[in-house]
């Protein structure tokens, strides 16, 4: 059945174009060659002036009115303060300043860390714990 469909594509690929008639759905088709009385079509030398269209409108800018801006109202102190007891919170551990002979470096991990000068043993090893 293959065989059959490919040799009947290449019987009619094979078939000359100019054999075909106007009854069998195909027109014949074949070219012609120009012969020397035939008229050549003469073009202008010039060409055609080029099609100018007016330029676009230019645009029409509005501006909106300008906003005036207002002074705010102003602030009234309030009539009194509350009254009640006064509550302030003491930290756990008492806070106290660094002293000055300690520097602040970073660690193996790049976490932060304090070294003391003059002690390179301490200092390395708080460098390594993390």
């Amino acid at each position: 059945m293959l065989r059959t469909a490919k040799l009947a594509g290449f019987v009619i690929l094979t078939i000359h174009v100019n054999s075909l008639s106007a009854d069998q759905g195909l027109a014949p088709l074949w070219v012609t060659a120009q012969t020397a009385d035939a008229a050549v079509p003469a073009y202008p030398s010039t060409p055609p002036a080029p099609l100018w269209l007016p330029p676009p409108p230019a645009p029409v800018v509005t501006l909106p009115a300008p906003a005036i801006a207002t002074p705010p109202p102003p602030i009234t102190p309030l009539a009194a303060a509350p009254s009640g007891p006064v509550v302030t919170y003491r930290p756990l551990v008492p806070v106290i300043p660094m002293p000055a002979q300690y520097y602040l470096g970073r660690g193996l991990l790049g976490q932060p860390k304090l070294y003391v000068p003059n002690q390179p043993l301490r200092n390395f090893v708080r460098y390594l714990s993390p």
